[in-house]
């Protein structure tokens, strides 16, 4: 990808990040156990050195954190929305992330439409730029 500078293609690009549909009726706990996402975690764990990329912590046991969540099954994830944590961060992300969401709803609740429009495209445009940094 380069350097995104128009702030509208990083808002359709993170508009459309999405995997490819899941087909399966599977539930969610089903798939946790799913042979595509047990190969999956156990690749990702081991490109992270068996080590929480948080904490550093070679001893806790290890989760994979869907940074976000896409209408696809859990193996279909671009990359670089996964993170290898322990489980004390994974919890402790998590819960964090769940309080920001709750925070930023409540935040632009009465702001109007077309300025939330041009404040997404703007954090969309920053984020897409930070992943393009890491990578």
């Amino acid at each position: 990808m380069g350097y995104l500078t128009d702030a509208m293609s990083a808002f359709h690009a993170l508009s459309n990040l999405r995997g490819p549909e899941s087909v399966s009726d599977m539930t969610y706990s089903e798939k946790l156990k799913d042979p595509r996402w047990q190969r999956l975690r156990l690749e990702l764990m081991e490109a992270a050195g068996w080590m929480c990329q948080e904490c550093g912590s070679l001893t806790k046991t290890l989760e994979i954190h869907h940074i976000v969540y896409l209408r696809c099954d859990p193996w279909d994830y671009p990359r670089h929305l996964y993170q290898v944590l322990c489980c004390d961060c994974h919890d402790e992300r998590q819960e964090l992330t769940d309080k920001a969401v709750g925070a930023l709803r409540l935040a632009i609740a009465k702001v109007h439409t077309q300025i939330l429009v041009r404040r997404v495209q703007d954090i969309c445009a920053q984020a897409m730029l930070a992943i393009e940094f890491q990578s």
